[in-house]
């Protein structure tokens, strides 16, 4: 749908501005075209402003999804966190020994005095999860329909202090538990616990894929938090209160990891030690990608960026082909109807007579175009549903705003020629008909 739209909206100017002037040239030569030029010319502004103002209403979605994304309760704190990624290579690094090397990282990165913690995860949070997992609660009866999800993310020691996320129950994940060989053990966030586990939590097991196995140990509830994107800004869930579960890195023999580090706030010096930090206890890994976690979260939702620049140009761009060719029909009507006018004011219309005419034509074809544009702004929202970030797609303050903007412009474009209407002096326009 955001193809075909943004196809329309660019190619159409275009075949407008071929048509008129092919019109125009006609008219010139005395084509006797007058009336289809009028109609094709009400035809094209008002198709234009119908199109301009789905693409503005779409992109007035995407300007709201970023201020919300602002304003939204992450859950943790990203400020002053750095995060990078780590590559171990595929051969020299046995699997059951990656683990100690994340291991000796986090824990060796606590000897710098720029870096207060350091921990591992699958991707960097707020970026989107990696995996979504059906889920049984041992115990408890099996759902007769789907099985219950959740988002699932595997994260080291130290993760909820490094982030700065509340623990409401139980513990984080030990050092022990994020090596290799050891039972995984999980910890669930606050809406997962209230939902499905109640006011016992800790201790209970969650069988993940609902197999029928014995389940993960529940070590610990934590805050609801933002997970983000699923995929390069696509699929975005801000309901941070969804089931989340994060599994202990014991169950997680990667060879790529996101490396997070908390620092006292001096993030040049932090990249420093953190590449002396490489070369003293994991030359064999690779460091790359490093970057302030807020500029990587921005990174995540380009598509909010790309897309709603790439609808407002278009938008504004259909705005001012429609307010120039709806000057442009007005200009030639009041051409075309000299005579009339001329006729209306000798038999005692007054000018603003004639200005309210011309006002109220613009104003007919403002409304057929709006109320077009609200219909195909149906179609633009839907095309964007996984790019809003609000439930509702559309509000009375939008639309509003797009329409008061419509018609601020089509009341300047169609003021001159209207003016120009109105001060026509009758006796010299009938002497020049004759």
């Amino acid at each position: 749908v955001i193809g075909v739209v943004v196809l329309v909206a660019g190619g159409l100017p275009a075949l407008m501005v071929q048509r008129t002037v092919k019109d125009s040239r006609n008219l010139r030569v005395g084509s006797g075209r007058g009336v289809q030029m009028g109609r094709s010319g009400i035809a094209l502004v008002v198709g234009q402003i119908a199109l301009s103002f789905a693409l503005l209403v779409g992109a007035g979605l995407l300007v709201r999804s970023i201020q919300d994304l602002r304003s939204l309760d992450l859950g943790f704190e990203p400020e002053t966190v750095l995060t990078a990624q780590i590559r171990l290579p595929e051969h020299s690094v046995p699997r059951d020994q990656r683990s100690d090397v994340f291991t000796r990282i986090t824990e060796g990165a606590s000897e710098y005095a720029t870096i207060t913690s350091a921990t591992v995860a699958r991707v960097s949070p707020g970026t989107g999860p990696t995996f979504t997992w059906p889920f049984v609660v041992v115990g408890e009866q099996r759902p007769g329909s789907a099985l219950p999800r959740a988002n699932g993310v595997p994260v080291g020691a130290g993760y909820f202090t490094t982030l700065g996320t509340p623990l409401v129950a139980g513990r984080e994940f030990s050092p022990e538990e994020s090596r290799f060989g050891r039972e995984p053990v999980l910890i669930v966030n606050r809406a997962l616990a209230d939902r499905y586990l109640g006011s016992d939590a800790l201790g209970r097991r969650i069988d993940i894929g609902g197999e029928g196995g014995e389940g993960l140990l529940v070590v610990g509830v934590v805050e609801d938090s933002f997970i983000g994107s699923g995929s390069g800004g696509f699929g975005l869930d801000t309901e941070i209160s969804e089931p989340q579960i994060y599994l202990s890195w014991s169950a997680a023999p990667y060879r790529l990891a996101t490396l997070l580090v908390k620092t006292t706030g001096d993030l040049d010096a932090a990249v420093s030690d953190l590449h002396t930090l490489f070369g003293r206890l994991a030359p064999e890994a690779t460091l790359y990608d490093i970057a302030p976690l807020e500029s990587e979260m921005r990174e995540s939702t380009w598509a909010f960026r790309f897309f709603g620049g790439s609808f407002g140009l278009f938008g504004i761009l259909g705005l001012i082909m429609a307010s120039v060719g709806l000057f442009g029909l007005m200009a030639y009507t009041v051409r075309q109807r000299t005579r009339e006018m001329s006729v209306r004011m000798a038999l005692g219309a007054r000018p603003e007579d004639l200005r309210s005419l011309m006002l109220a034509r613009a104003g007919m074809m403002l409304a057929v175009g709006v109320s077009v544009g609200v219909l195909l702004s149906v179609f633009v929202a839907r095309g964007l549903s996984s790019l809003v970030v609000s439930g509702e797609p559309f509000d009375v303050l939008l639309l509003a705003s797009v329409a008061l903007l419509f018609a601020l412009v089509v009341l300047v474009a169609t003021l001159v020629p209207a003016l120009r209407a109105g001060r026509a002096d009758p006796a010299q326009s009938l002497r020049g008909s004759t």
